[in-house]
C-alpha cells in the first residue's frame, strides 16, 4: 500500500511469482495501475465490476484486494491534494 511506484512494482512482482491463476491473466492491467502515466487510462478502460466480462467471477475474490492495495495510495494522495487546495 506504499505510494512509491518502484516499491509497488517490486511487491507486485513478488506476488506474481506465485503465478496464481486469478492474477496471471491481469498482470498487465495491474502493472498499468502502478504507472502514473497509465493508471488513469487503465482505471477508465478496465472494468472490474460484477457485470463486466473483463474479470472472471472466480478470479474476483483474489484480484480485488490487490487492485485496492494498488489504488489506495493514489486515492489518498488525490484526497490530500484536494484538501490542501481547500484550506
Amino acid at each position: 500500500m506504499d505510494g512509491d511506484p518502484e516499491i509497488q512494482s517490486r511487491a507486485l512482482e513478488c506476488v506474481l511469482n506465485w503465478k496464481d491463476s486469478y492474477l496471471m491473466p491481469y498482470e498487465e492491467h495491474l502493472k498499468n495501475l502502478i504507472s502514473f502515466k497509465a493508471a488513469r487510462e487503465e482505471m477508465t478502460t478496465w472494468n472490474i465490476g460484477r457485470e463486466s466480462e473483463h474479470v472472471k467471477l472466480n478470479h474476483r475474490e483474489g484480484l480485488t484486494p490487490i487492485v485496492m492495495r494498488l489504488l489506495f495510495p493514489k486515492i489518498l494522495k488525490t484526497k490530500t491534494k484536494l484538501h490542501n487546495k481547500v484550506t
